[in-house]
């Protein structure tokens, strides 16, 4: 109904989970790929991102979560199957159906058709976008705007004051941005770029990844190759300059200390250990 309705339809699909199965996920995969929806976003659960009252209920539950190395397989056996369903990356974790006109040395990432707002959300620092709805993200240059994650009360203020309920962030500047987060879109349009105002240490890093083989410079943009596409995200904190992977350091903190644990990297000889990496 949703597909004869809209033009365009995307499903999301979390895997991940504490105590998840790799066949579980295969069976909801296969589930999602059924809808044919324009898009299906596959990508794993951020525990940070999980409710105190959640991870209390897995450790009593006795549920470990997942290492990451697991959830890298997971990621894998998506790829494969994706592909072989006819979809072909369109993001970090985006899908779309193939398009039949691409060669074979065409990067990994198909750019067409896309979803709109994650481009936006991650794009560059001239990008702008106005978010509804609860937990809905707006960002204008210089300003970063969060709508309230309370459902009711988002409503209540939306309603009762016409206004959006909003909490604002200002003051940013970020000629980096666009650089630090293309390795979710998997392409960087050079003429988007402030060079000269963007940090010397995101230059080095950007530089440093094109000599490791994970982004490919064409001149008049840059692409992640196959390599830099598996490890996207760790990529995108090896782009940002020092504050900001401060500030990264210091949520994943606080977010400890509330009760929410990031899960678990396994270190071949060390075992297991809690970590905010994966």
């Amino acid at each position: 109904m949703l597909n004869e309705t809209f033009a365009y339809t995307n499903t999301d699909l979390l895997y991940g989970f504490a105590g998840e199965l790799l066949h579980e996920f295969i069976a909801d995969l296969e589930e999602a790929i059924i809808l044919q929806t324009t898009t299906l976003d596959v990508y794993p659960i951020n525990n940070l991102a999980g409710s105190p009252a959640m991870h209390r209920a897995l450790s009593e539950a006795n549920l470990e979560f997942l290492d990451a190395e697991c959830r890298m397989n997971f990621r894998f056996e998506a790829l494969a199957r994706l592909r072989s369903h006819g979809y072909n990356p369109i993001s970090g974790y985006g899908f779309a159906a193939a398009d039949r006109r691409r060669s074979p040395d065409d990067d990994p990432v198909q750019h067409s058709p896309k979803f709109l707002y994650h481009d936006l959300l991650y794009g560059y620092h001239d990008d702008e976008i106005l978010g509804y709805g609860a937990s809905a993200t707006s960002q204008f240059q210089g300003f970063n705007l969060h709508n309230y994650r309370d459902r009711k009360a988002y409503v209540a203020e939306l309603l009762g004051n016409r206004s959006l309920p909003q909490i604002t962030f200002g003051g940013i500047r970020a000629p980096e941005r666009g650089i630090v987060t293309f390795p979710l879109r998997g392409q960087l349009d050079t003429k988007r770029i402030p060079w000269q105002q963007a940090p010397e240490e995101t230059l080095a890093a950007l530089a440093s990844s094109i000599e490791g083989g994970l982004v490919v410079d064409e001149g008049a943009g840059f692409r992640l190759t196959e390599a830099g596409w598996v490890f996207y995200v760790n990529l995108m904190y090896y782009l940002m300059p020092t504050p900001g992977r401060r500030w990264l350091s210091r949520f994943i903190a606080d977010q400890e200390r509330q009760g929410r644990r990031c899960g678990n990297t396994y270190l071949p000889g060390q075992g297991v250990r809690n970590s905010a990496s994966g």
